[in-house]
């Protein structure tokens, strides 16, 4: 409703004035009084502020009201991502921006070679299920039919003794400790300085893997 002077207020713009104020006084439960040719229009002015800065004043807190639920629910939802939906999470940190493809038609080559588009939602998923499944098909690698040039590079090789890899997962023996931590040099370490002195000072190895010190069985030398 534009603005009104005192005298407009006649026939047509008096009645759409009206109106406009019924409806107001609906909408926002209010009481402003209708306009008729007789109103006074310092009065009608003066009531009327009155009620728009009641009308200003429940916009404001219910803006408000609506502002605070949106941020607790907006909390709510991450606080739920945390234990249910990492990955969103994550994506929002990372600001990551989601994107997907709608796929709503799709246009398909007959055997007779005529141009089919295809707009049905069940017709568009049994095609694209179609398509796909030869795209990401298991792949023939033919292995067995490789070129003489590639044979070679392929098979296994001669000159390594298949016996190395049979001790690998052997429990390592005192001397072979010793024998690693007396290639060591315990100069150059990072930290302090008695940490390989403590090393070198294990007499199981069973101490080693365990992180276990000579009669402490509670300290861990890495530590």
């Amino acid at each position: 409703m534009r603005k009104l002077y005192k005298n407009e207020l006649n026939g047509t713009e008096l009645l759409k004035a009206s109106e406009g104020i019924k409806s107001f006084n609906q909408c926002y439960r209010t009481n402003i009084s209708q306009l008729t040719e007789g109103t006074d229009w310092h009065t009608w002015k003066s009531e009327t502020r009155k009620w728009l800065k009641i009308v200003r004043r429940v916009i404001k807190v219910k803006d408000k009201a609506c502002k605070e639920a949106t941020i607790k629910r907006r909390i709510e939802e991450r606080n739920k991502m945390i234990t249910k939906d990492q990955r969103k999470m994550i994506n929002n940190i990372l600001d990551k921006k989601y994107s997907k493809i709608d796929l709503d038609r799709i246009r398909i080559i007959a055997d007779t070679q005529e141009e089919i588009l295809l707009n049905s939602k069940d017709e568009v998923q049994v095609e694209a299920i179609n398509t796909f499944s030869s795209l990401f098909r298991v792949r023939n690698h033919k292995f067995e039919n490789l070129p003489e040039q590639w044979k070679d590079i392929y098979k296994p090789q001669a000159d390594i003794d298949l016996r190395i890899y049979d001790h690998l997962n052997d429990v390592l023996t005192e001397q072979e400790w010793n024998e690693m931590l007396n290639t060591i040099n315990d100069k150059s370490a990072l930290g302090h300085t008695n940490k390989m002195e403590n090393i070198s000072t294990v007499s199981d190895p069973q101490d080693i893997r365990l992180g276990l010190q000579p009669g402490k069985n509670e300290t861990n030398p890495f530590d």
